[in-house]
């Protein structure tokens, strides 16, 4: 391309008067074209400026090209690094929250949460992804994270403010009317998910991302992604979140143990998996 650019300004020289650039005493020939236009003709300038204006504008093309494709190839590489890391310690720990939360309720039907290991890998192989989002595959899902400029976050703080900050939005849903509760959950998804009277199984991962990217493109770098899947699915329009009353009279059941005002029999409400 520049054996080809030289003959062109060649070409170029020759049509105006005098020239002020010799060609060898400049290594980019398009720098040469756009000093010419200062010395040649108006034809010879017009022709001059348009193969200027094309092959800066394909130098501009690839170059936006390749950076996107270096770009690409970061966030590849950076989101196989994820790590997944150990939170044995801490599963008892976010099982017996999850449980207080819900017994807070006073709810006549609120069913005693398990730890599910297959839950747990499935939110895991999620959160290795490092993407902020929701999956949508049929599963009850609650994500926090947190990121930071300096060292990572700790573990335990990433996930207790994760679901410490899911169930504040409890005042969000107290804000809302019947009508708005019967017809979404609003702002308010991850605490009505986190206290839907008909999930009984958790399973929760936690993942370090040097880079975690949300939905809309933003990126956190340094960051622990705390994710919980849930079955049975709550969030279901038309449904209660769950039946206010005495603890544990309307279990699904009947008649089945109580822990905590919690019914923790096996029995399962019509229509759960």
């Amino acid at each position: 391309m520049v054996g080809e650019l030289r003959r062109k300004v060649n070409d170029l020289i020759r049509c105006g008067p005098r020239h002020c650039v010799h060609l060898d005493d400049l290594d980019d020939p398009i720098s040469v074209i756009v000093l010419e236009c200062k010395t040649l003709n108006d034809t010879c300038c017009q022709v001059a400026q348009e193969e200027t204006h094309q092959r800066m504008m394909c130098s501009s093309i690839l170059t936006t090209m390749l950076s996107h494709l270096f770009i690409g190839l970061c966030l590849f590489f950076i989101q196989a690094a994820a790590v997944l890391v150990n939170i044995d310690r801490y599963k008892g720990e976010i099982q017996r929250t999850h449980n207080m939360f819900r017994s807070w309720q006073n709810a006549a039907d609120m069913k005693y949460m398990y730890w599910d290991s297959d839950l747990e890998a499935r939110a895991g192989r999620w959160s290795e992804g490092c993407r902020f989002e929701h999956q949508m595959r049929g599963y009850g899902e609650n994500l926090a994270f947190m990121s930071s400029t300096g060292p990572a976050p700790r573990p335990r703080e990433t996930i207790m403010d994760g679901m410490w900050n899911w169930y504040n939005e409890i005042s969000l849903w107290m804000a809302r009317s019947p009508r708005q509760r019967r017809e979404f959950c609003g702002a308010a998804c991850h605490y009505t998910q986190l206290v839907w009277s008909r999930t009984s199984r958790v399973g929760c991962t936690l993942s370090y991302c040097p880079v975690l990217v949300d939905d809309r493109g933003s990126t956190y770098r340094n960051a622990m992604y705390f994710v919980c899947f849930y079955s049975p699915q709550g969030n279901i329009v038309g449904q209660p979140v769950f039946t206010p009353g005495p603890p544990c009279t309307r279990c699904p059941s009947g008649r089945e143990p109580c822990i905590n005002g919690l019914c923790a029999g096996q029995g399962k409400f019509r229509n759960d998996k």
